[in-house]
Parts: C-alpha cells; sequence; structure tokens
C-alpha cells in the first residue's frame, strides 16, 4: 500500500543522501514531501524507488517546491486574498476538512482568514478518508438509512458505550452534508461506499 511505498521512499532517499548522491536541498525537499504522506508521492516511490532511486528522489524534492509553492496561495485559492497590511479576522488553524469549512464559512461572510497547515498540501486527514463523508443522505438514500441506524453504527464501531456526542455528530453530519453539496457543488465529488 501507500505507507509500505513511502517507507520504501524515505529508505531509498537516506541510501541516497548517505552516498552523498543528493545535494542537501533536494534531501531535504524529498523527505518534506514523503513526511506529508502524500498519495503522488506514494505512487512516484511505488514505480521509481526501486527502479531509478536518484529520479524517484529528484521528484520527489520537485515536488515538494512545488507544493510549498502552492501552500503560499493558499488563502487565494479560497477567495479574494487580503493586502498584506490588512487585518485578518480570522485564522484558521489545519486545512482539513473542518478548517477549510470554518474558512469558507467566513470567507462567504465577507471575512479576512489565513489558513496556517504544517503539511505541504491542504486535506488534513480528511483526505485519506476512504469512505468518503459520514451522514445519512436523505438526497441519495436507496437503502432507507436513518439517522438511528447511523447512530447505532457508530456506537458498535466504536465500542465505548454510550456517549451523547455521538447525537451530536450522527444528527449533525446530515446538515453538514448538505451545506458541503450546496456550497462545493461545483468541485465536491463523493464516495458513497456506505450506500
Amino acid at each position: 500500500g501507500d505507507a509500505a511505498a513511502l517507507e520504501r521512499g524515505m529508505a531509498v532517499v537516506a541510501g541516497l543522501a548517505s552516498k552523498g548522491a543528493l545535494t542537501g536541498g533536494e534531501e531535504d525537499g524529498a523527505v518534506d514531501a514523503i513526511v506529508t504522506m502524500d498519495p503522488g508521492i506514494a505512487l512516484l516511490a511505488k514505480y521509481y524507488a526501486d527502479s531509478d532511486p536518484l529520479k524517484f528522489a529528484r521528484h520527489a524534492a520537485r515536488n515538494a517546491k512545488m507544493a510549498q509553492a502552492r501552500v503560499g496561495t493558499s488563502v487565494t485559492a479560497l477567495g479574494d486574498a487580503p493586502p498584506a497590511d490588512a487585518p485578518l479576522d480570522a485564522v484558521v488553524i489545519g486545512g482539513g476538512l473542518a478548517g477549510l469549512s470554518a474558512a469558507l464559512t467566513l470567507l462567504d461572510r465577507g471575512g479576512r482568514v489565513a489558513i496556517l497547515e504544517k503539511m505541504g498540501h491542504l486535506g488534513g486527514n480528511s483526505a485519506w478518508a476512504s469512505s468518503g463523508v459520514n451522514a445519512v443522505d436523505f438526497d441519495n438514500n436507496p437503502t432507507n438509512d436513518s439517522i438511528e441506524a447511523f447512530t447505532a453504527d457508530v456506537l458498535k464501531g466504536a465500542q465505548t458505550g454510550a456517549n451523547p456526542l455521538v447525537a451530536v455528530l450522527t444528527e449533525g453530519a446530515t446538515d453538514s452534508l448538505k451545506w458541503l453539496r450546496e456550497r462545493l457543488s461545483e468541485h465536491l465529488k463523493l464516495n458513497f461506499v456506505g450506500q
């Protein structure tokens, strides 16, 4: 899987660096790219790490440099960037689904927002969510799913017993899904694995 490919990629970079085959900048860039767990780097590792290690390391380093440039334009990508000296209304920590949703809500209300993300790309753990957005989708519900069944599934999966916050999650998820659809209609592709 991706984790094994990334681990192999890290071993390749370490080996090349110890032999002096990479510049310090190439090594740093490749390591940074691998640590972000970017699926694109995993793909590079899968096809290049063993067959052409040096090419893999240089592609990974270049990807890290491009990702770093993209981070500088993240605010612009979400809306009009304020002038550099304009005060911000909010600073959102994290560029996952929750952080991006908060930033979009503030931007929609005319706010000035900056997003701080530690990785070289936006998406956070949401980018790795293989089952999409968990919610009862009443607009696409061929199995007649219900909030009660969703709540029971969450409690069963959590294996921690009753928790009042589970109802907050499962009941609120439907409205969150509706908001995502309305706000991101042209860019949102949901995976209906649970349906």
